[in-house]
């Protein structure tokens, strides 16, 4: 979970903390999403800077599915 859900202001996924079954959620139901949009999103993820995540996760965010995907 630490992976997938890191927030624009840097902060991630901390056990025990309010709201984790919320972000939780929005963290897989966001990663299917773009994992859908891009099979290799996860791949891109581990490589691509810190500062240029967040605008790549809203340009997948922004992209309809068709078919839909399991988020949807």
């Amino acid at each position: 979970m630490a992976l997938l859900y890191q927030d624009s202001f840097g902060l991630s996924y901390k056990e025990g903390e309010m709201g984790d079954s919320q972000e939780t959620l929005e963290a897989i139901l966001g990663f299917l999403h773009r994992e859908f949009i891009d099979p290799n999103y996860l791949e891109r993820q581990i490589y691509m800077p810190h500062d240029s995540k967040f605008a790549f996760d809203n340009k997948l965010d922004d992209l309809g599915c068709s078919p839909k995907c399991a988020a949807h």
